[in-house]
């Protein structure tokens, strides 16, 4: 089960309160809002359903894979 960031965010500032690290709640807003931007990229690819959206795989490959293999001495 996979939790949306608003679920996971309100979960980590309870456990923020329990341990008394209140100063770190900004932090997780933060993080829980950049999770959501990255969740909702067009690029993104859906590991549950194995769609691929936005982009092909094969088309954000690196620069680095697109080198000759590496000489190999025996």
């Amino acid at each position: 089960m996979t939790r949306s960031p608003d679920e996971w965010l309100t979960a980590a500032q309870a456990d923020a309160d329990r341990r008394g690290l209140t100063q770190l709640k900004p932090l997780l807003r933060v993080l829980a809002s950049a999770t959501e931007t990255l969740r909702k990229a067009p690029w993104n690819y859906d590991a549950q359903s194995s769609q691929i959206t936005g982009h092909s795989i094969k088309g954000s490959r690196s620069q680095d894979d697109k080198l000759p293999p590496a000489n190999k001495e025996p």
